[in-house]
């Protein structure tokens, strides 16, 4: 009994920590997507809230001070790299310098680029201490959000599918139509930030 003990705490372990290491990649759909199964039983509802805001937090840092301690030619090939043209840099350059605070969480909130924004925020010295204040703060709200939304439709669902008979159909159904809606929104918004729209938006700077 011991030994199945250790081994199915050993298992929930991996899990936690695949689920963090994926919250590295796409932070809002894995943290509704646990916090789902949270609501179902699988997993602990407060572990995912806590592995959501870190899950989050910590690659923000990573870019932060890879961005820090980078050289303009490093800044350049990775914006090569992404295709970022000028313009886009040159607006989030100046709504660091003026605004650091409501860039950061523009840029959390519609990213031009996965992690180049935040890049750019350790590179134009954006002080540390109110960089992950901003970080800090936007990650935990978020976090509240999605474990929320993510564990009550896992309740809503499991009663309904209850009420059915068709859990086992219902809710994989579902989880695949959140992500592909998911992704839909995700692609719309990139299109916002357009080099159509930044050129307009250059030209009120």
């Amino acid at each position: 009994m011991t030994d199945i003990a250790s081994l199915l705490i050993f298992s929930r372990f991996q899990l936690y920590l695949l689920i963090f290491v994926i919250m590295f990649l796409e932070g809002p759909i894995t943290t509704y997507g646990a916090a789902f199964f949270a609501a179902l039983g699988y997993l602990n509802i407060w572990f995912v809230f806590i592995l959501s805001i870190f899950g989050n937090l910590v690659p923000d840092v990573m870019y932060y001070f890879c961005g820090r301690f980078s050289r303009i030619k490093t800044i350049e090939r990775w914006m090569n790299f992404f295709g970022v043209d000028k313009r886009r840099i040159k607006w989030v350059e100046h709504h660091l310098r003026n605004h650091a605070a409501k860039a950061i969480v523009i840029i959390k909130l519609v990213p031009i680029v996965p992690g180049v924004g935040l890049f750019l925020t350790g590179f134009m010295k954006v002080p540390f201490k109110k960089f992950f204040l901003v970080s800090a703060i936007f990650n935990i709200v978020a976090s509240v959000v999605f474990c929320i939304l993510g564990f009550y439709s896992g309740i809503t669902v499991n009663e309904f599918s209850k009420f059915l008979k068709t859990g086992e159909i219902i809710i994989p159904l579902l989880l695949i139509f959140l992500v592909a809606f998911y992704f839909a929104l995700k692609l719309i918004t990139k299109k916002l930030l357009s080099s159509k729209y930044v050129e307009f938006i250059n030209k009120k700077i």
